[in-house]
């Protein structure tokens, strides 16, 4: 699976299996209480006024929806939560995980197609 087969999968799906035993998901989904069971109403309320209410953000989970907040990779400091993973489109979502080298989603996803392939 290449960068752009995997793109257009979770693009479709909005999740993809990352881990051998089949336990972990990526996931990319907007944030909003339809999606999120447990959004904190200061961080509910500093996304609104951040116009990243209904944002897309991809994660790893090994829940399903609705997923808690605690899945989510942000943070915060005394006053406000970090919300730079929070992006305007799913695309960007994806785009912007698989950037990031700690979390290597496309070994991982190979990695598992290997695998099943196998059994």
């Amino acid at each position: 699976m290449n960068r752009k087969s995997f793109k257009d999968f979770v693009l479709k799906n909005h999740c993809i299996t990352i881990d051998k035993d089949g336990e972990y998901t990526f996931v990319v989904t907007q944030i909003n209480d339809k999606n999120f069971r447990d959004i904190d109403p200061l961080f509910q309320q500093q996304l609104k006024d951040e116009g990243k209410y209904n944002s897309w953000i991809g994660f790893i989970t090994s829940e399903q929806a609705p997923y808690s907040i605690q899945c989510l990779p942000i943070y915060g400091s005394a006053t406000r939560y970090i919300t730079k993973w929070f992006t305007n489109t799913a695309e960007q979502a994806i785009d912007q995980c698989l950037k990031d080298r700690e979390i290597k989603l496309l070994q991982r996803a190979n990695n598992y197609l290997e695998v099943i392939k196998c059994e």
